[in-house]
């Protein structure tokens, strides 16, 4: 069914995509459970095509719908999710942070270095580092 928009100057906008808010709404509540499919799903293989058939949607309206309701297309927010978690788990020192790659979803550490680079400004071995520096930093005990 194509849906139009009648302006005062009496042009007419038709768009099959221009949605009731109604159907906006049910859109909004699909994109939340792919938020939380991602949420609980992060570490395994996503493809985007497969978030986009969970909201009905074909990939390229859903990525501009997921972008308008959470500001990042669908893809860096699952790397932010990662990246996220990653960053939780930096402060386990008995965890290598091989381990970590693996855990939040990649399989190449490089390519997670730079990510995690890029987002935090400090490499995960860095971010480690800064930890232990700042835990010894706080159990030096008071001069007497």
């Amino acid at each position: 069914m194509v849906q139009y928009l009648m302006f005062e100057d009496g042009r007419i906008l038709t768009d099959p995509l221009f949605h009731k808010p109604k159907e906006q709404n049910r859109i909004i509540n699909r994109l939340s459970s792919v938020v939380e499919f991602i949420d609980n799903h992060f570490a395994e293989d996503i493809a985007l095509k497969d978030l986009a058939l969970q909201c009905y949607l074909c990939p390229a309206y859903f990525i501009r719908e997921f972008k308008k309701e959470y500001n990042v297309s669908p893809y860096r927010y699952l790397i932010n999710r990662r990246l996220d978690e990653a960053k939780e788990l930096l402060y386990d020192k008995k965890i290598t942070i091989k381990e970590i790659c693996n855990k939040v979803g990649y399989e190449d550490i490089c390519s997670f270095s730079k990510l995690f680079k890029r987002r935090f400004g400090l490499s995960p071995e860095s971010f480690r580092k800064t930890l232990d520096q700042k835990e010894n930093a706080c159990s030096i005990p008071p001069f007497s």
